[in-house]
């Protein structure tokens, strides 16, 4: 049967081998699709499109604007504080309500000298490393902008600050045992309870090593133990977490790191990067220097605004020292966290004043200059004039704003000031310029406008969302 099956391929005609088929007639035109016109405002709608899209990307930078969009402004809830504060002062004077209370009733009560002074020290606290010495290493970095000499300052700096916040870290472990003996069942909370009281927070960079042995010999094995017999995967295990980080820093804090990469470093500049003998030797007498000031009596630096307002917050986040809420001291501290973040473009100082029975809060934003690739402020940088903006909420008055452009010693002002007050405008003009001028300061133009609209706040977010397409760290 399969024999008498046959495939054969069918043969075309000649006729059709050479006939060429006609092209299909199209339009030359063609239909126009209306749907993929660009309409108006579409390019700024992509934009925004496509910074959302940035946004969304798992990355540091768009974790700190969702923090920062969560976190109420500072002076929303700071304000409250302390104008809470100031409505009790006569009866915290008169020695009644919390003795922190009255500590900061205090200190809010200034003076012109006293109030540039609490500006002075927020200024000078915004890093830890800005004595002379640090402006020597900066140099340095400006003038070798290659990785390994990066490499070796970040090992130095990070050395540094180990060494001078012994005490904290310390506290700070101690604090952690102390609430992870909250989160643990009852057995074992006894033994860790016992094993903590071995730590001491007396003369910590002296018993350093002592407390190092306790944590790396007896407390960490016990919570390995622990971990393994439990599997608690809750609340402990992000407190045994952070407790594990501090040690790792306190392991790399002693006295002897701090001088070993130091001398690595000089080593490096010296033979790697042929710096003068005679300059090493000059960085060496100015570290010394530093280190005798920093172990001096005059090395703490005490300022009775910042210390007393520190331990209302700290308190008041644990339990209510006032009729205000636990959340609301919570949101100050994060607002006041979020200042201090490297994508924050601005220097944030506040004062809250009691002056002479008035009551006033203030903030001030002082740009950043921004540093070029090297390290260095470019001249474009330096010619560009530095921009400050100023609120003032003063309890009688009302609500005023100042943006201020300076430049050498040459200023523009713009100020805006309730409507109330329209008719003082030339006396508030004539007092700023006096203030300049009392300075050394020029003020090339003062603009006053009667209108108490807040827009410092829309400013500063906007410069803060510049930031986006210059810095993107991604998990």
């Amino acid at each position: 049967m399969p024999d008498n099956i046959r495939i054969t391929t069918p043969v075309s005609s000649s006729d059709s081998l050479n006939r060429v088929s006609p092209s299909k007639h199209t339009d030359a035109l063609g239909a126009v699709d209306t749907s993929k016109i660009q309409q108006a405002g579409a390019q700024k709608q992509e934009l925004g499109d496509n910074f959302k899209f940035l946004l969304n990307r798992n990355s540091v930078f768009s974790k700190f604007i969702e923090q920062l969009n969560q976190t109420p402004g500072l002076s929303q809830n700071m304000e409250k504080i302390m104008l809470d504060i100031f409505g009790k002062t006569e009866m915290l004077m008169a020695d009644g309500g919390s003795p922190l209370l009255k500590q900061l009733a205090q200190a809010m009560q200034m003076d012109p000298d006293t109030m540039l002074e609490n500006l002075r020290f927020q200024s000078s606290g915004q890093t830890k490393f800005s004595d002379g010495i640090f402006k020597v290493f900066r140099e340095l970095s400006a003038q070798n902008a290659d990785t390994a000499t990066r490499t070796k300052l970040a090992e130095f700096l990070s050395a540094y600050d180990g060494f001078f916040s012994i005490g904290d870290t310390t506290k700070s472990i101690i604090d952690q045992l102390e609430q992870l003996k909250m989160q643990i069942p009852n057995p074992y909370r006894d033994q860790l309870d016992s094993l903590a009281k071995e730590l001491t927070l007396e003369r910590p960079t002296d018993n350093l090593q002592k407390n190092l042995t306790v944590l790396k010999n007896k407390i960490i094995p016990f919570l390995a133990k622990y971990i393994n017999a439990s599997n608690d995967f809750g609340r402990a295990r992000d407190t045994i977490t952070l407790l594990v980080h501090n040690l790792a820093r306190l392991n790399t804090s002693s006295q002897e790191e701090l001088d070993d990469k130091f001398n690595s470093l000089m080593d490096y500049l010296r033979y790697e990067r042929n710096i003068p003998a005679a300059k090493t030797e000059e960085i060496k007498a100015q570290f010394l220097e530093h280190l005798n000031r920093k172990s001096g009596p005059e090395s703490t630096q005490e300022n009775a605004l910042f210390r007393s307002l520190t331990q209302v917050l700290s308190e008041g986040s644990k339990q209510n020292t006032s009729s205000l809420s636990q959340a609301l001291y919570k949101e100050t501290i994060l607002s006041m966290l979020m200042d201090k973040s490297v994508y924050m473009p601005f220097h944030h100082l506040f004062l809250p004043v009691n002056y002479n029975g008035q009551f006033m809060f203030s903030e001030v934003w002082i740009e950043k200059k921004e540093p070029s690739k090297d390290g260095t402020r470019s001249a474009a940088a330096e010619s560009s004039p530095t921009k400050i903006y100023l609120t003032f909420d003063i309890r009688e008055l009302g609500y005023f704003e100042a943006s201020i452009e300076l430049l050498a010693n040459h200023a523009n002002v713009a100020i805006s000031c309730p409507p109330e007050l329209a008719s003082d405008t030339q006396k508030i003009s004539d007092g700023i310029t006096e203030i300049f001028t009392r300075n050394g300061l020029v003020a090339d133009r003062v603009y006053i406008r009667p209108d108490n609209t807040p827009t410092i706040s829309q400013l500063i977010m906007k410069k803060i969302n510049e930031r986006k397409y210059a810095i993107d760290v991604t998990i």
